[in-house]
This record gives structure tokens, sequence and C-alpha cells, in this order.
């Protein structure tokens, strides 16, 4: 009995066969050799598949990048005048970069701030243009940086205690150009080591001053601006409101040699002199000074004139080569309190021509210049010189020509936009005649001074309208830019219990309740 138990424990634990009831053929496993085998061959597939197209798309964005600046700012947004000019470069530039802040002193704080983003603006440079190098990036409070600095002062003939600069560095590292805080921005400084005042800084203007450092390097030259300074004009090294220091400094950074020139002790302007300037004069120009001006511009010469309040009789010369300085004074309209109007000799204009080099690459919306007592021009060009407009004043608020002086609009007296600045040259046809003779006289002709002086050189459009003139006059025109300064933004976060609340309980609750509650939906659509 026991035997015939165990006899039917083993039967009843044997599985039926069922391959006689499917046919006579055994049913496959769930995971075979040939399922597993093409399994492998299924995921070596998608995975060469996956490696080729990330390759195909890395060789895309390689040679076509395309980037977005998500900052409010746009400090990593270059504009297509600067990446123009950066074509320009040619060889190699090297850039040192040493820097050391002080943590207790006011002004290195400001300038620790200038310093990061301009760092960051430069990385920027080098996207766009391989040849820009970066090699010595040293903080010096460390001692390894600090030996390799003085290493490099030694090697490049530098101070030791001129840090807190950018160096750039042309072919064998003799040319140079030399960068600071002061150059970056337009900042307000500490009035003493103990204030603790949070730095004001309202410009910031790295863009121009990289890219004309390096734009200076390849050209090599320095070309001479001279000031004449016997008329009564303002002096460069006044620092006053009223000075020229300012104006001085800005060509100076933008790779210009300035001095003064005393031209009634000369015979004839000096040969080196590659553009004369005659700013705010106030006395009269005797008729010996201006022939030298005029033998000047026909031996090819560039003259700028800002013209003062008074005649000089510079204004017979101009007429000469076809600009015309019309008599009176431009005044525009202004209300007062109580919606009561006057004529002021302030005049604020955004009128320009946008066809002429000087003003093209400013945008509609971001050109303003003021002026003050400004002249009004008449540019008809003479013999084969041209005259073209530059800057006019507004149609609203309405302006008009005071030709009397008397501060009121008469009737005989022209009402509406009239001209302000203009240029003189002589344009080189498309299709010059054999016998073509090119002259490079160039002439540019303002109604006002005021806006080179110390006290307006840094607002409105006037410092780029200031750049952008000497450029072309010296014939420099694909180093003409636009608006470049940009205003300085401190994004602070606004902070309350609600925003801390926020703040405290996202991280802790909010991501980590995402991640779990994803697990929980994988595990149950894959036990389903």
């Amino acid at each position: 009995m026991a035997v015939d138990k165990l006899d039917s424990d083993r039967t009843s634990s044997v599985k039926p066969d069922t391959t006689a009831a499917n046919g006579g053929v055994k049913r496959p496993r769930s995971y075979s050799v040939m399922r597993r085998v093409f399994s492998v061959i299924n995921l070596t597939v998608i995975v060469v598949l996956c490696l080729y197209i990330l390759t195909v798309f890395n060789l895309i964005v390689y040679r076509h990048p395309r980037r977005i600046d998500l900052t409010f700012e746009l400090i990593h947004t270059l504009s297509e005048a600067t990446k123009q000019r950066l074509e320009l470069i040619n060889q190699p530039i090297r850039v040192v970069v040493p820097h050391f802040f002080q943590a207790d002193n006011p002004l290195h704080r400001i300038q620790r701030e200038i310093f990061s983003r301009s760092r960051v603006l430069l990385n920027e440079f080098q996207v766009l243009q391989p040849r820009i190098v970066v090699t010595d990036d040293l903080n010096i409070a460390r001692h390894d940086d600090a030996i390799k600095w003085g290493k490099l002062c030694a090697e490049l003939d530098l101070d030791a205690n001129q840090y807190n600069r950018f160096y750039f560095f042309g072919a064998n590292d003799k040319l140079r150009q030399v960068v600071t805080a002061d150059d970056l921005a337009l900042y307000d400084r500490p009035t003493s080591l103990t204030d603790r005042t949070p730095p004001k800084i309202h410009k910031f203007r790295a863009e121009e001053t990289f890219t004309n450092a390096m734009v200076r390097l390849v050209r090599g030259d320095m070309p001479t601006i001279c000031f004449a300074t016997e008329w009564g004009e303002s002096k460069l090294e006044d620092d006053g409101q009223s000075g020229l220091f300012k104006l001085k400094r800005a060509l100076q950074l933008n790779g210009y040699q300035v001095r003064e020139l005393g031209l009634s002790r000369l015979a004839s302007v000096p040969s080196s002199c590659d553009l004369l300037v005659i700013a705010g004069a106030i006395r009269s120009i005797d008729v010996g000074d201006r022939q030298k001006i005029h033998d000047y511009l026909v031996q090819e010469g560039r003259l700028w004139v800002a013209l003062g309040p008074t005649e000089t009789g510079i204004e017979g010369l101009l007429s000469e080569w076809g600009l015309n300085v019309v008599p009176g004074q431009i005044l525009q309209k202004q209300l007062t309190v109580g919606r009561m109007s006057r004529w002021n000799n302030l005049v604020l204009s955004s009128g320009r021509n946008a066809l002429h080099p000087i003003a093209e690459e400013f945008s509609r919306d971001g050109f303003q210049m003021l002026g003050a007592n400004l002249r009004p021009l008449d540019p008809l060009g003479k013999n084969d010189f041209s005259g073209e407009i530059l800057l006019r004043t507004p149609s609203q608020p309405e302006c008009f020509i005071d030709s009397n002086g008397n501060r009121v609009r008469d009737d005989d007296e022209r009402v509406g936009p009239a001209v302000y600045a203009a240029t003189i040259s002589q344009p080189i046809p498309d299709r010059p005649p054999p016998d073509f003779n090119h002259q490079a006289t160039r002439l540019a002709v303002f109604g006002d001074w005021s806006f080179l002086s110390n006290a307006w050189i840094d607002k409105y459009s006037h410092r780029d309208v200031i750049l952008n003139t000497v450029r072309w006059l010296l014939g420099h025109e694909e180093e003409v830019t636009g608006e470049t300064d940009k205003a300085w933004k401190d994004q602070v976060i606004a902070w309350s219990p609600t925003i801390h609340q926020f703040i405290f309980w996202v991280p802790i609750f909010l991501f980590p309740g995402i991640v779990f509650g994803l697990g929980l939906s994988v595990y149950f659509l894959r036990r389903a």
C-alpha cells in the first residue's frame, strides 16, 4: 500500500505532456536563445543610432552655434558692429589679467564687480575670435599666482603694483594696450575707506573698450589729434565741468595721441597732425592762421570744428569748402509750470542721418544729443566736394532759428527742423573716370562744442558720436560703432515671509514629492 501511494504521488507530480495536444510542435520558451540574440542586436543598433545622431547634432551645433542670452543686461550679447570689427583681427592677441581685491576696501568692491562682469564678457570675445587667448588669469592673493605675476613683470616689463587691469599684447608682446576699471565702467568712487554705501555703477562699456584695445593692436599705429589752443578753447588738462580732460582720456583710450597745438607760432600745420580740432573758439582767428588751416586742408588734411557761440572768422574758411554757417541760434520750445511755453537754448534732439557712416550704427530709439547755443548750418558742397547732413533738430518740440537774438519767434524767422552738424568730403564715383584724382580731405562741423566738455561727454549719445566722428575723419569707417554703453542693473530678489516659506518648503517637499510620485506611477504601470 505504501508503494502504491508513492507511485501515485510521483505520477501526480509530473506535468502532462502537451506536445500531442499542440499538433506535435513543442511550445517555445519565453526567453529563448534567438530572442536574447535579437534583443542584443536591437539594443546595439539603437545605441549606434543614438551615438550617430548625437555626433551629427554636435557637428551641426559646432559649425552653426546659436546662443541664447537670458541675462537681463544682455552681458553675453555682442553687437553686430563688434562682431564685424573682431573679424579685422588677423594676429594672435595675448591677454593677461592680474587682480587682487581687498574685501575691506570699498573701491576694490566696486572694481571687483566690474572686473567680474568684464571677465565674463571677454569669454564671449574668445568664442567669436579664437585668436584672443587669455594666457594668465592671476589672483595675486594666491602665492603661486603672485610668483608667476612677478616673473611676467620681469618678462614683459610691467609694474608689479599695477594689477586689477586687463593687459592686451600684440605681436611678440611689443605692442600693448592697458584697460582699467575706469575704462570699463562709469561709476561713483567711494569718499573714504570707511564708506559703506552700496556702490553706484551707472554704465558698463567693456564691449567697446575691449574691441578698441584689440583693434588698435592690429592697426599698429596711433594717429595724432591736435587741439588748437589759442582762440579761447577749453584746455585738455582741465578736469572741471567745462574742461576737456575726459575727452582727452577717451581719445587716448581708443588709440589716439592727443596734444595741444599753438598754430600762430608755427609756419604751418605740422605734417604729423592727422586731425586738427578747433573746439569752442571764442576769439577771432586772424587771416594768417586761417590760411595755414586752408593749406592744411588742400594737402588732404582733416578738420573738426565745434563752433563756439560767437563768430571767429572760421566761418569764412568753412564757406570756402562748401559749408555755410547760418546766422542766428537754434531755440527749442519748452513747456513750463502751468503749461506755459518758452524758448530755450538747450536743444534735445534725436534727429540723425541714418545713411551717414557716423550715425548709421545707432538705433532710432537709442540716439539722443543735447546742445546749447546751437548754430545752424547749411552744407551745400562746392566744386567736387559734397556736403552731407549729419544731425538736425526734431520737428517736435518745435524749433526755430533766432536770427536777431531777441529770443522771440518773429514772422520772418525760419521754423522747423534745422541742421546743426554736417560733413564735407569728396565722394568716389561708382565708375570713376581715368583722370579722376580723389582728394581725401574731410571736414566735420558741429554747431556747438558743449557735448565735448567733461560735464556732458558721458551723457546721451555724446561719447559715441565723438569717437565715430574721429574715426570717420581719419578714414577708419570700419571701426565705427553704435550704442555700446549699457546701463548697469543689479537684480535683487524681493524678500518677504511668503517668499521665505516658498523657498523653504519647495526643496523639502515639492521636489522630493514629484520624484516619489513619478516612481509610484512607474511601479504601478509596470505591475499592470
